[in-house]
C-alpha cells in the first residue's frame, strides 16, 4: 500500500521534506483508541471555509463543532485489520476523511477548490461508531470547543485537479489525480498561515 503521508515518528515530530515548504508532507500523532483515553484522536473532513471556526486562546487550539461526520481509529477498524501497524490504521481513517474532503468541496462550487483535513482531540462519550457507514466512521456529537492538534490541506497548486473534478464529475482518472494529492502537514497554531488561493 502506498502513503502520501507515510513517515510516522515516535516522538510526533514532523519528517520528510516539502521543497520549499518545510516539513510538512509528513507527520504523525499519538494514536488514541476508543476508551484507552479521555479523548479520542479523530479525522474531521472539511473545506477551507471551516478552518475560519479554529480559534487561538489560553488552552490552546479549538474549534467548536456541530454534529458531524468524521472518521477515528475504531475497533471495527482493527478488528478488520488484524495485526495492522498504528501507521496503516491511522492512515485508513486519515485516507477516508480526505476523500470525504475532496466530495464535500467537489459538491459546493462556492468554497475554495482544496481540501482540509482537521485533526481533533475529543472526548470518547462525544464519540459514536457509525459501523454502516464504514468500519472507521464515527459520527461526532456537538462539542463546544474541541481540541485541534494539527490540519492538513492541499497546496495551491493542487486547485486544477479539483477543478478537474468539477468539471467532468463522471471521470474517475480525474478523482483519482486529485485524491493522490500530497496533504501538508500544519499545527494547530498556524491554521492562519495557511497558504489559500
Amino acid at each position: 500500500m502506498e502513503y502520501q503521508i507515510s513517515a510516522f515518528v515516535e516522538d510526533g515530530s514532523p519528517s520528510g521534506h516539502n521543497l520549499g515548504l518545510g516539513d510538512r508532507r509528513c507527520h504523525s500523532f499519538p494514536l488514541r483508541f476508543f476508551g484507552d483515553n479521555e479523548t479520542v484522536r479523530v479525522y474531521l473532513p472539511a473545506t477551507f471555509s471551516d478552518l475560519a471556526r479554529v480559534r487561538q486562546g489560553p488552552n490552546g487550539t479549538t474549534m467548536a463543532l456541530m454534529p458531524s461526520q468524521a472518521w477515528a481509529v475504531t475497533p471495527a477498524l482493527t478488528t478488520e485489520l488484524p495485526g495492522a501497524e498504528v501507521e496503516e490504521l491511522e492512515w485508513r481513517a486519515f485516507d477516508s476523511a480526505a476523500a470525504d474532503s475532496l466530495a464535500l468541496v467537489v459538491d459546493d462550487p462556492n468554497v475554495t477548490p482544496l481540501r482540509a483535513v482537521i485533526s481533533l482531540d475529543v472526548p470518547d462519550q462525544l464519540v459514536q461508531v457509525t459501523p454502516e457507514r464504514g468500519s472507521a466512521a464515527v459520527r461526532l456529537s456537538a462539542v463546544p470547543k474541541a481540541h485541534v492538534a494539527a490540519v492538513h490541506v492541499d497546496e495551491p497548486a493542487a486547485a486544477p485537479l479539483i477543478s478537474a473534478v468539477r468539471a467532468t464529475p463522471e471521470s474517475e482518472s480525474a478523482w483519482q489525480a486529485a485524491h493522490n494529492a500530497d496533504l501538508l502537514w500544519y499545527d494547530g497554531t498556524e491554521v492562519a498561515s495557511i497558504p489559500t488561493l
